[in-house]
């Protein structure tokens, strides 16, 4: 892979979850270096307020975030992203927001606030974030400043999601959309039921700065708090992955009809179970009650299914020797 070159960004991002403005999506921005020129302020008119929501004054364009990916061998992606408007809540002092560089010297200030910045950000979806994060680490090894932490903590987050999968670590699930009992969709989850797994997501949310979930799709809407921004990543990635890796059910018309409904949701990109009435209670029912007992539910008992083969007893002395079965036990 190409060894990045210097250059004079900083590079962040962060998972943004869906709302009424955009479906999900991770956000790659910039911030121009110290020594790199910026763009010039806008006045105001005397007494004017201040409006509620101002361009980052020195944020990347999306070409320029484009360009910083295209100087470390990621071209690829970087022309595959799309490009959309996202709003930064940061620390900011006066008129600007703090650079990455000054929020440790700042960090007590009392005359620093928080502050909500317009900038325009390259978007890929939960597939391409995956790939490329790990990517982006590796390119970057040689200049380590060009990425921001909430980046770097993004891709401790895609690292992980990749071990899940790698591991097959993920179960199908049937979900409830809202209050229509009838709703229902099929989806790979991951089984966070593992100690190792647990401490190691416990700990990604730990390390996650502010920074990594400051981004939304619209003024004013409110920021997922890390735990939750992390579950909605990781649930996003599992699924996408899964599905689009898993082949084909095959034959099912030998299965009970709620059950090829639910395999042939699995396997496609529209995951609504084609279900009514007692069908559909019955499949969530059976399906829950199941992934509750391998390991599925989301609860933080430290424990596994497991199975274990027991011989049969051996014969005494003298006894002749009788074919007797294994047990299977849990």
């Amino acid at each position: 892979m190409p060894r990045a070159r210097p250059t004079a960004a900083v590079l962040h991002g962060g998972w943004i979850v869906a709302s009424d403005e955009a479906p999900a999506g991770f956000a790659i921005w910039g911030e121009q270096s110290p020594n790199a020129r910026v763009r010039p302020r806008q006045g105001r008119k005397r007494n004017a307020a201040p409006p509620a929501t101002r361009p980052h004054p020195f944020a990347l364009s999306d070409d320029g975030v484009r360009h910083a990916l295209s100087i470390m061998g990621l071209t690829r992606w970087a022309v595959q992203t799309n490009v959309r408007k996202a709003f930064a809540c940061l620390p900011s002092r006066g008129d600007e927001p703090l650079r990455s560089s000054e929020l440790l010297q700042a960090a007590s200030a009392a005359d620093v606030r928080l502050a909500e910045w317009e900038l325009s950000a390259v978007v890929l979806d939960e597939v391409s974030s995956v790939s490329l994060l790990p990517r982006i680490a590796a390119a970057s090894a040689p200049n380590s400043s060009m990425l921001g932490d909430d980046l770097r903590a993004w891709i401790v987050a895609a690292r992980f999601a990749l071990s899940l999968l790698v591991r097959q670590r993920f179960l199908p699930r049937v979900v409830q959309l809202g209050e229509d009992e009838d709703e229902l969709v099929a989806r790979w989850a991951p089984v966070m039921d593992d100690v190792a797994d647990r401490a190691t997501l416990q700990a990604i949310e730990a390390g996650m700065p502010t920074a990594g979930t400051s981004l939304t799709w619209a003024p004013d809407e409110p920021r997922a708090r890390p735990r939750d921004a992390l579950a909605d990543y990781l649930a996003a990635v599992i699924d996408s992955v899964a599905r689009r890796s898993r082949p084909s059910a095959g034959d099912t018309t030998h299965l009970p009809a709620i059950v090829s409904a639910w395999l042939a949701s699995l396997g496609r990109d529209d995951a609504t179970i084609q279900l009514q009435g007692d069908a559909s209670r019955t499949l969530r029912r059976n399906v829950t009650a199941w992934t509750d007992q391998t390991g599925g539910a989301e609860a933080d008992a430290a424990f596994r299914l497991c199975f274990r083969l027991v011989p049969p007893t051996p014969t005494g002395p003298g006894e002749p020797k009788a074919e007797r079965p294994w047990q299977l036990e849990y």
